[in-house]
């Protein structure tokens, strides 16, 4: 049954939400999210058994996977292609080839040369489920976080290791696309440099990167405005590095979008993506078995009023934004 029945468009208000301002009520202070990739403990299912190999025919809370460069072995690897447990998730499968070794098939060189094979799920209201569209995000902003938990499992892994993002449906028919999102790699071996990482921060137009000896969690915001009438955009994305002490580095990384053939319609539906990642430099194997493990975790702030908030005269200043639902 396809799960396409609500129409796109602003979300209702809410009658148990504070001033019945439904969206404005996932604030800054709500939790971050675990992305959990099994749909009741089934691995993902392919994309191409949907009507018209469609993920927007898909089923609310399924996870399909599109592999346009078979980096992933999913006949030998059936059962264990992708896993996930306390220490996070992670992709295996013996034709997960370096991005420098056989035609970037890894490769996620910026945001609309997406090579790598992937995972999807509609994103949706972590309050009511109901899912998003670009014009749900206008005026709010999608977060990720992403944590190391072991280092570099093989000397083949180096620039290697694990994507989190949004996109439309296109993510999951084509390799030319626009997302926005975070990766985490590896930037030296398990012999040399095992702990080292890169952060990688990707929105539709552009890419920026900070590394650390040391990184183990790495953090990206996009945030959302209306270009127009009828186009959305990142207008801009942060990145951040953390050591194992939640200690931010230095190093941090920006990047804006302004160009405008790389805009999102308001309807499109929004999907949540997860994958292998490769940057695009070079390596010292010919193939990577496995990703090695990454805790993920996104967050959604959401707020109609988008830019245009109440002004309220005579208020207490801790509140004085509650009619139009700020925090």
């Amino acid at each position: 049954m396809s799960r396409r029945t609500r129409k796109p468009g602003p979300l209702k208000e809410s009658a148990y939400s504070t001033n019945q301002r439904f969206r404005t009520q996932v604030s800054n202070t709500n939790p971050w999210i675990t992305i959990n990739c099994f749909t009741s403990g089934a691995l993902p299912t392919d994309v191409s058994t949907l009507s018209g190999s469609d993920i927007n025919n898909g089923s609310t809370g399924t996870w399909y996977f599109y592999d346009p460069n078979s980096t992933i072995d999913f006949t030998a690897n059936s059962n264990v292609w992708l896993t996930q447990d306390s220490n996070g998730v992670q992709f295996e499968g013996v034709n997960l080839a370096k991005v420098d070794d056989s035609g970037n098939k890894l490769e996620w060189a910026n945001a609309n040369s997406c090579q790598a094979g992937r995972i999807a799920t509609a994103l949706r209201h972590p309050v009511t489920g109901e899912e998003l569209t670009f014009g749900d995000l206008a005026g709010g902003s999608v977060e990720f976080l992403i944590e190391r938990t072991e280092d570099c499992p093989h000397n083949e892994n180096h620039e290697v290791g694990i994507f989190a993002c949004i996109a439309p449906s296109t993510i999951m028919s084509s390799t030319n696309n626009n997302c926005y999102g975070l990766g985490s790699c590896y930037f030296g071996t398990a012999s040399s440099n095992p702990e080292g990482t890169n952060t990688y921060l990707f929105n539709a137009q552009a890419k920026a990167q900070s590394t650390s000896a040391d990184g183990r969690k790495h953090y990206a915001m996009h945030t959302f405005a209306n270009n127009s009438a009828s186009l959305v955009l990142a207008g801009y994305s942060t990145g951040r590095l953390f050591d194992s002490n939640d200690h931010q580095h230095h190093n941090t990384s920006s990047a804006a979008q302004q160009k405008s053939t790389r805009r999102q319609d308001p309807a499109n539906f929004v999907y949540l993506v997860v994958g292998p990642f490769a940057r695009d430099n070079s390596g010292n194997g010919s193939a990577v078995r496995r990703t090695g493990k990454f805790r993920l975790w996104f967050r959604v702030n959401l707020d109609s009023k988008q830019f245009a908030p109440d002004y309220v005269l005579q208020g207490d200043n801790h509140f004085s934004g509650a009619s139009s639902g700020i925090r």
